[in-house]
């Protein structure tokens, strides 16, 4: 089963999250992700955290239509987004496609990022979408297929430790079976060669980061959102 997780937080095309929310695929709005769900017109199966984000209006709006909250206390050891991940496994879900997980505090992004390679979730297919952005959490032994434009940017980072045998196939400056060290910018600002790439990896964990290019002094068009999903 497959989960939509949107936090509060920003991202720039809420046509890619209602091409997203096909049936059958789990809504979570983590707090006041609630209120992006509301304005894409995606209503959330379950909205949950502190709360701390969402206005008693657009609480109580939602219980009516008969959405389900579960409410946690502000002293609470987990984040709001961790909460949402944990939910959405526990029911479940083998894939989570996050929404709203940047656009705030540095340290918050990061933390959110770091989710994607826990233990906890490590068995998770996880993808973020930001700004004209996606980023996606690649564990052992698995490869991710990015879809594209020439010149598109592809950044390979190592989360956790050494990410070892990278190889890739459609990228500018191509890997076979090479780690990338924890701490080293080896792999920042790739490109795409053609439309698609592949990466592939043995063992650790790898963020995968895919920037639209812009061309024209114009943002790149979306990719094609049910491509996407």
């Amino acid at each position: 089963m497959r989960a939509l997780i949107i936090a509060s937080g920003t991202f720039s095309r809420p046509e890619t999250l209602r091409a997203c929310a096909t049936r059958g695929t789990l809504v979570i709005a983590a707090d006041g992700g609630a209120r992006h769900c509301v304005a894409s017109g995606v209503p959330p199966h379950l909205v949950i955290g502190d709360l701390d984000s969402l206005s008693p209006e657009l609480a109580g709006q939602l219980t009516e239509q008969g959405v389900e909250f579960l409410r946690f206390s502000a002293r609470k050891d987990e984040s709001d987004l961790e909460l949402a991940f944990r939910e959405a496994t526990a029911r479940g879900a083998g894939e989570l496609l996050v929404f709203g997980a940047f656009g705030g505090r540095e340290d918050h992004a990061l933390a959110n990022l770091m989710l994607a390679v826990s233990p906890t979730f490590e068995r998770t297919r996880t993808t973020f979408f930001g700004l004209n952005m996606e980023a996606h959490a690649l564990h052992k032994e698995r490869e991710v297929h990015l879809v594209g434009a020439a010149g598109d940017t592809v950044s390979l980072l190592p989360l956790g430790g050494t990410a070892r045998g990278v190889s890739t196939t459609g990228l500018e400056y191509p890997l076979q079976d090479e780690d990338l060290p924890a701490g080293s910018p080896r792999g920042l600002s790739n490109q795409l060669r053609g439309t698609s790439a592949r990466i592939r990896l043995q063992a650790g964990h790898l963020l995968v980061f895919h920037y639209d290019q812009e061309r024209d002094g114009k943002k790149a068009e979306s990719l094609n959102p049910l491509e996407t999903c």
